[in-house]
């Protein structure tokens, strides 16, 4: 009988810690679910106010091997009525000016167009804008959790792409 009850009382403690495992499980799976819906809406209000920022972390040039930008400053400001950018450029050159020392894609002005488009899996923004003396087709891919890959075409250059995160805009 002593036998019965230390096994009954030791499947019972067993019991009890399995359904404690499974609610501490699912609790942490319920607090990632909110964490990520958290995320998601933020980057929707964000993309929704037409002014953030993509920074740059790898570029992926055109027949070229890919680059970690984590060592220097790349970045793109979006806002309906300015846009502004900074970044490195490896390949391809078509045209270049005469002892001209910028080598990166860089503007600064207003943009001849800017559309943002919500799909399926996330955003898409289409921009066009001038610098000195190019001519730049942005495309921004956005996930719903803020990562982005942006695609650069322009006219004296391959095109080039960029895979980083958009955030708000840091003054």
């Amino acid at each position: 009988m002593m036998m019965k009850t230390k096994i009954t009382s030791l499947v019972i403690i067993l019991i009890f810690s399995a359904s404690v495992a499974m609610a501490q499980k699912n609790n942490r799976k319920a607090e990632k679910e909110a964490r990520r819906i958290e995320q998601e809406k933020q980057i929707e209000e964000l993309i929704n106010s037409k002014s953030f920022q993509f920074v740059a972390q790898r570029v992926l040039p055109q027949g070229y091997s890919s680059v970690n930008l984590s060592t220097t400053n790349n970045w793109v400001k979006f806002s309906p009525e300015h846009f502004e950018g900074s970044l490195p450029y490896f390949g391809r050159a078509f045209s270049a000016g005469y002892g001209d020392s910028n080598t990166g894609i860089e503007f600064d002005g207003t943009p001849d167009s800017y559309t943002i488009e919500k799909g399926k899996k996330g955003y898409k923004v289409n921009a066009k804008i001038k610098s000195r003396t190019d001519a730049y087709t942005l495309t921004l891919a956005i996930s719903p959790m803020g990562s982005a890959t942006l695609m650069v075409l322009s006219n004296n250059r391959s095109l080039i792409s960029y895979n980083g995160n958009v955030s708000s805009i840091v003054k």
